[in-house]
């Protein structure tokens, strides 16, 4: 949400603040998948959604390559904002620019947004192949 003039909520109060991912959502997530594909007799992926995609010789899987992934890099990106926030922001642009702490945030940042952006992307690509698993006609 981006707080404007219309909005009576912003990022930094405690009103506008929620968390959007927690690890039990990722923990019930998995857990639907999985409850659900046992139902599913037309299924073709494994019930560990092991090997769900291959790239060369790795399988991926599910639980421990994507969701408990998503769940680390979350946290990275919690250390990361640790790091900015010691940031001193009343300093020139120059002096922050050549202060070590906020390159190594900055770079820290940019790595766990990178990561997550692949994780995410793992995820879309296990839920289209689960969606494409559901039978065809489902009464």
């Amino acid at each position: 949400m981006v707080a404007d003039s219309k909005s009576k909520r912003s990022f930094n109060t405690k009103e506008g603040y929620t968390k959007v991912i927690r690890e039990k959502d990722l923990e019930f997530l998995y857990d639907f998948y999985q409850k659900i594909n046992n139902k599913n007799a037309e299924s073709n992926l494994d019930s560990e959604f092991r090997g769900f995609k291959e790239e060369g010789d790795i399988k991926y899987d599910l639980k421990s390559d994507v969701l408990d992934e998503i769940i680390d890099d979350f946290k990275a990106f919690e250390e990361s904002l640790k790091l900015l926030r010691k940031i001193d922001t009343t300093q020139s642009i120059a002096q922050t620019e050549s202060d070590e702490n906020f390159n190594i945030a900055i770079l820290h940042l940019a790595q766990t947004f990178q990561s997550l952006s692949i994780d995410f992307d793992y995820l879309n690509y296990f839920h289209i192949e689960f969606m494409r698993n559901l039978p065809d006609d489902v009464s």
